[in-house]
């Protein structure tokens, strides 16, 4: 979900983010084959769904080589679908992800967040200067309805929705009701008008209002992925699983709880809590996207809608030594993301090549026959249905982390962080080290990926220009209490 970030800058540096789009020929579903030309027919008047899971990794999906599988619904529209084999966030925590998704510029430019100074908590909400996708889709002669489960998407993010609703977290199966009685409502409607639904729901994000253990699925779904209770774990272990969202807590403040530290478990526990968070993501997919299928199925509404499975962020699973998604480490299992295209009759494929978030409103707009306004995004497929046969630059960012603020830029494969307080660099081959093991990798674009850095940082001070000053809001005390709760305040 999110990382605290402030409008902090570091010396010599303007906030920044992007990304556009990378991406072009790739294989069919089954593996790798002979470059092919990818098409979608674009179609006008259909239903638009962007269905976003909360802290999902890619990696985890069983149709991004997950065993055992714990999407099947997924995998199932990804066999027929279009995969984004790597797509990739503009920022770790949910705020300025989604905001990105929806404006299609970069954090630095539209800078919604959060910042906290001397015990005064202010939120940046979108700003009406920035025209939404749902707004060129209500334009469009759209109904346009969300249902949101992260409250940090309110402020501002109701641009251009006829129907904007918070629903409870908990449980699931509540969410997935209320956006399923609401296309009911719809397809009773005399009007013939398409829809554009924007589900965001917060699996399998790790925490649970009245539970202090993570990725707290009922047992069934644990049950149905592991047939035994996994490695033992030590009496440490035990305490530091059952108090680990407080032990995530003051990880955050470089302190333990009750004498527990993150870094105290053992392999063993870590097993645990990457099960219990599998475990979630089944319960996402079949308490959340199956009804919502079944229902689009049931209604015969499928057949003329374009459905994009999206999540706005990653989560660590101490793959890099550090559980959560709250500070701000640019790793793959950070920022790496699914990106699912599904409508009935589209040539199944597999793209291979880095893409974005950003991009994501323009194609859903372009395979609409809506011509999307301009924004530092673009659309992933022509006019035409044809997909761009183009590499570009993807960036990343976090401000105001825990650890360190730090910057990323990707190309073809190569990565750059820039970790500020050191003034250090990074530098990983993802083809050959997917894991970023090797800090340290000689890149042979290297000069040319620290030159579009600087020159997207001066770009993107230039853009914000255009949008006005940053308004900000203070938030109460029991606000700011649910959000130190869940990690995204000191």
């Amino acid at each position: 979900m999110m990382i605290r970030c402030s409008r902090k800058k570091p010396p010599g540096f303007e906030t920044f983010l992007f990304l556009p789009l990378a991406l072009l020929f790739l294989s069919a579903c089954s593996g790798p084959r002979t470059p092919q030309l990818i098409t979608v027919q674009p179609r006008e008047k259909q239903n638009v769904v962007i269905l976003l899971f909360d802290a999902l990794r890619a990696s985890n999906l069983g149709c991004y080589g997950a065993s055992p599988s714990p999407s099947p619904t997924m995998d199932s529209l990804a066999e027929d679908g279009i995969v984004f084999e790597h797509c990739y966030s503009q920022a770790t925590w949910t705020t300025p992800s989604v905001a990105t998704i929806f404006t299609g510029y970069l954090p630095g430019v539209h800078e919604c967040g959060l910042s906290e100074t001397k015990g005064s908590v202010e939120i940046r909400p979108l700003r009406p200067s920035f025209v939404t996708v749902a707004e060129q889709f209500q334009s469009s002669g759209y109904k346009t309805g969300a249902f949101i489960g992260n409250s940090l998407c309110e402020r501002g993010f109701d641009q251009g929705f006829d129907g904007f609703k918070v629903v409870n977290q908990w449980p699931a199966e509540e969410h997935a009701k209320e956006v399923c009685d609401w296309l009911d409502a719809c397809s009773k409607e005399a009007t013939g008008r398409p829809v554009f639904l924007w589900v965001h729901f917060w699996l399998p994000h790790y925490y649970r209002p009245d539970h202090d253990k993570p990725y707290v699925a009922p047992d069934q779904f644990y049950q149905a992925l592991y047939k035994d209770t996994g490695p033992p774990l030590t009496d440490n272990d035990k305490r530091i699983v059952a108090q680990l969202a407080n032990v995530l807590r003051a990880r955050l403040k470089n302190e333990g709880y009750d004498g527990l530290y993150m870094k105290d478990l053992s392999p063993a526990g870590k097993e645990a809590v990457r099960r219990a968070y599998n475990s979630n993501v089944l319960y996402a997919d079949q308490a959340c996207l199956k009804p919502l299928v079944e229902k689009l199925r049931e209604l015969q509404m499928m057949d003329n809608t374009l459905l994009a499975i999206v999540a706005d962020h990653g989560e660590e699973l101490f793959d890099h030594g550090e559980f959560g998604h709250h500070l701000g480490r640019l790793y793959d299992e950070a920022m790496r993301v699914p990106l699912i295209l599904y409508s009935p009759g589209m040539t199944p494929a597999r793209i291979q090549n880095w893409s974005s978030l950003a991009d994501i409103g323009p194609t859903v707009l372009t395979l609409s026959k809506i011509r999307p306004i301009e924004s530092q995004a673009r659309s992933i497929f022509s006019a035409d249905g044809i997909l761009l046969p183009v590499n570009r630059f993807v960036f990343t960012e976090c401000y105001n982390s825990v650890d360190d603020d730090s910057l990323t830029v990707q190309y073809k494969g190569e990565k750059l962080i820039f970790h500020v307080q050191g003034n250090l660099w990074e530098s990983f081959d993802l083809t050959e080290d997917p894991m970023e093991t090797n800090g340290a990798a000689p890149l042979q674009s290297l000069s040319m990926m620290q030159s579009r850095l600087l020159e997207k940082l001066a770009e993107d001070k230039e853009l914000r220009q255009r949008f006005g000053p940053v308004s900000s809001e203070k938030i109460d005390a029991d606000m700011q209490e649910q959000l130190r709760s869940l990690g995204y305040l000191h």
